[in-house]
């Protein structure tokens, strides 16, 4: 399986943690700004807007560093089960065990049970993740967009003009 990778500016390291955000590849994209887009969106949506996430400085990382931030398929979909398919569960095991209440009542216990459950498992869901990141140098051939225009086809050429 692959990571999924975003690349990121370091905002400020120290010793012990770096504070990374999201480098917007979409402003530098040629492709984007006219509007075709390239599909090169991030995949990682845990950035709050100009807010930066700490990590904890295993490389000796500078500010202003850009680096690639990965997460590996496995945390992902990890994640994915936790915050999608648990609360599924959790609302099927209250209906069934609430068999015997009132329909009102059974139902609302499944739309509770449904709703604590992300409450519940936030910390396991963060540490998965914590866990899944990884923080790498950027590579040479790291292109900031998906779409390559060195490897465009004759026939798309044609239609863009």
């Amino acid at each position: 399986m692959t990571d999924n990778i975003i690349r990121v500016r370091i905002l400020a390291a120290d010793a012990a943690s770096v504070q990374i955000v999201p480098v917007d590849d979409i402003r530098e994209c040629k492709r984007c700004a006219e509007g075709n887009g390239c599909g090169g969106r991030p995949w990682f949506r845990g950035f709050a807007r100009g807010q930066a996430i700490t990590l904890a400085n295993t490389a000796a990382w500078r500010s202003g560093d850009t680096a690639e931030l990965h997460l590996s398929s496995a945390g992902l979909n990890l994640s994915a089960a936790l915050t999608y398919g648990l609360p599924l569960l959790v609302f099927l095991v209250a209906l069934a065990c609430t068999q015997t209440w009132h329909e009102s009542q059974q139902l609302l216990a499944a739309i509770t049970a449904v709703l604590v459950t992300p409450i519940l498992t936030r910390p396991l869901r963060h540490r998965i993740i914590a866990r899944c990141l990884r923080l790498e140098r950027t590579s040479g051939s790291a292109c900031p967009c998906r779409y390559d225009t060195a490897h465009e086809s004759p026939t798309l050429r044609g239609r863009q003009r």
